[in-house]
């Protein structure tokens, strides 16, 4: 100030502008950071996978950096190590708030200090996914992906071994699955947004017995049959529409989890689809493993002999993972609440958080409490809706049935996932499952329903 002897020296930490502070630094530094230096690695990847299209005309299995090495990587290594850094740049700054602010003692004079602890959660979630990588690589160290023949093909055989650096732990058996995702990419004002859906996905077991030991390390194999209709990767004629196939290794009970893009294309091995030689088809394959995949859903169906079904069930408690992420961050949601109510906050915020807060608590005992259980008879379909100790039923005749459908009615983490609704003569809609992530299964499922509503 203009006089000298009216300014002011604060002696204590003032924890409020730092968590304001706190907030830019965690923010802006990581976002400009992941923008240039991903920019860089954007620019260096599209020149060097230009010199593969120009050197390889005719052979889109080599056009890829991931894909013109013998052996492929895991696809998730870039996005692991941007996760560790953050994780690391985020514990630098917010470490050092909480260890200050409870050294000046906030804590117990100024109750409004526990809000900082809203940035300790946000930090578990990196923290909690970089510990899940470290377990990975401390298991089985590097992975990595050998083809015996690149590229597979519709029709054909993928073969091969998964390269482990360890082997992994004698906790049972290893599970491999091959999927392939559709990503849609859309246009809008405010950029581009995509939704990926599971078109197609068959799992195997693999024995502990099968891990092949040499001098490089450990070898598991795979083997998968690849439907004959199966679409080739990439864009194909519609740059807007993307295939991704995806090979992932996981063992149950662990942190272990790989996944490799591996190269899909038609090449003159591929049988002709129009021939019955060309092999079973993608929904084919799916109907055959309906049980299966929607168990992968958490939904308990069961069908007769005939394909017919019995009962499905959507089972209380579905989404543990999500249940237990719902409330922990709603008891920081709502502790935050009571603070802005008992400091005398604005009235907006006093009304909009405290509300907010009640509706994911009634979101968690929802998921927490409803079960919906489907039982199918030759007459007609009882659906019974429980939420806890309450219940209801719907019993619909099979000749008030005018068919199933099946539509997508939510989305998370950009994922699409569908449910299955029968319709009456009325034209009223009644959900049987729902929590879909395909709609190949859905379709698949519709199709055994259908056949249910036309059987004697």
């Amino acid at each position: 100030p203009e006089n000298p002897a009216e300014s002011v020296i604060y002696r204590t930490l003032r924890w409020q502008m730092q968590a304001f502070y706190a907030i830019f630094a965690l923010s802006f530094p990581a976002v400009g950071a992941g923008l240039v230096i991903g920019s860089l690695i954007g620019i260096r990847t599209a020149r060097r996978e230009a010199a593969l299209v120009s050197g390889h005309p005719g052979e889109p299995w080599k056009w890829k950096l991931k894909w013109a090495e013998p052996i492929i990587s895991e696809s998730t290594t870039a996005a692991t190590r941007a996760l560790i850094l953050y994780a690391i740049w985020a514990a630098l700054i917010i470490a050092p708030l909480i260890v200050a602010t409870a050294l000046t003692g906030a804590f117990q004079t100024d109750r409004m200090a526990w809000l900082l602890l809203i940035f300790v959660a946000i930090w578990c979630v990196p923290a909690w996914y970089t510990l899940k990588r470290l377990r990975h690589w401390m298991a089985v160290g590097k992975t990595r992906l050998e083809l015996q023949e690149s590229p597979a093909w519709p029709g054909g055989l993928l073969r091969g071994h998964v390269l482990l650096a360890k082997p992994p732990p004698p906790r049972g058996a290893l599970e491999v699955s091959l999927v392939c995702e559709k990503r849609i990419t859309r246009s809008s004002g405010d950029g581009n947004t995509t939704t990926k859906e599971k078109l197609w996905g068959h799992r195997e077991i693999v024995p502990q017995d099968r891990i092949i030991r040499d001098f490089t390390g450990f070898r598991m194999p795979v083997s998968f049959a690849l439907p004959a209709d199966a679409p080739e990767s990439g864009a194909g004629g519609d740059s807007s529409v993307e295939h991704v196939w995806k090979l992932e290794l996981k063992v149950p009970g662990t942190a272990i989890h790989s996944a490799f893009e591996i190269p899909v294309f038609r090449t003159g091995k591929s049988p002709v689809l129009m021939t019955k030689a060309a092999g079973p088809s993608m929904s084919d394959t799916v109907a055959s493993d309906l049980p299966a995949l929607l168990a992968e859903q958490r939904i308990q169906a069961e069908f007769d002999a005939a394909g017919m079904p019995l009962s499905i069930i959507r089972p209380a408690a579905r989404h543990r993972s999500l249940i237990v992420f719902l409330f922990l961050f709603n008891l920081v949601w709502t502790t935050a609440a009571v603070f802005l109510v008992k400091r005398h906050a604005p009235l907006p915020f006093q009304i909009i958080w405290p509300l907010s807060a009640g509706v994911i608590w009634l979101s968690i005992f929802w998921q927490l409490l409803y079960k919906r259980t489907a039982t199918f008879t030759r007459g007609g379909l009882t659906l019974r809706h429980q939420l806890g100790p309450l219940s209801r039923e719907d019993v619909v005749e099979k000749s008030q049935v005018t068919g199933f459908s099946h539509d997508t009615n939510m989305s998370s983490n950009n994922v699409s996932f569908y449910r299955v609704r029968l319709e009456n003569v009325l034209g009223k809609k009644k959900t049987v499952a729902d929590g879909i992530n395909s709609s190949t299964t859905a379709e698949a499922l519709v199709r055994r329903l259908d056949a249910w509503q036309k059987s004697g």
